[in-house]
């Protein structure tokens, strides 16, 4: 089923929407997660807005819109991307705040973007090819165990402005 599905909403929480193309995010389940145990902690209620065509992303942002305590985090895959101007005007449009995965979204007009700092992810990249070619195992750190998978430390405050000030 897409769209959005409310089932019992309390009138008196406002409601966050995370939105997603299921047929191409099968990494949206742990971002839903994450989401809603930090909006349960802010006293907002999250549902899941399953999108795959424009039509269907412009109704979830209006059904956001319509009580006026909506908000929106775009979670990032080939649909969000490609379709990033019909989501950002929708959410302008409704009033709807929205947070999206990359700058990218922020460049077009949307109102804020929160991502890693993908140069800080290279340079870290760089660090484990560099430890290789000196002669490290590629799956150990230093002292001979598995190195770990690194999780991005910094996200993108700069080198850019991630909010768009004309937006916001």
């Amino acid at each position: 089923m897409s769209g959005i599905t409310q089932g019992g909403r309390a009138e008196s929480y406002p409601l966050g929407a995370t939105m997603f193309d299921p047929d191409v995010a099968p990494h949206a389940p742990p971002f839903l997660r994450s989401i809603d145990a930090a909006s349960r902690t802010l006293g907002m209620e999250t549902i899941a807005a399953s999108v795959r065509t424009d039509a269907e992303a412009e109704a979830a942002v209006a059904s956001l819109g319509r009580d006026g305590d909506g908000a929106l985090v775009v979670i990032p895959d080939t649909f969000t991307y490609a379709h990033r101007q019909t989501i950002i005007r929708s959410a302008e449009s409704h009033r709807v705040p929205a947070i999206y995965p990359d700058r990218v979204f922020a460049d077009d007009g949307g109102f804020m973007a929160y991502a890693d700092n993908i140069a800080e992810q290279y340079r870290g990249a760089a660090t484990y090819v560099d430890r290789i070619l000196k002669g490290a195992k590629p799956a150990c750190d230093r002292r001979g165990r598995s190195a770990p998978i690194r999780k991005a430390g910094t996200f993108a405050a700069a080198p850019y402005d991630p909010v768009d000030p004309k937006t916001a």
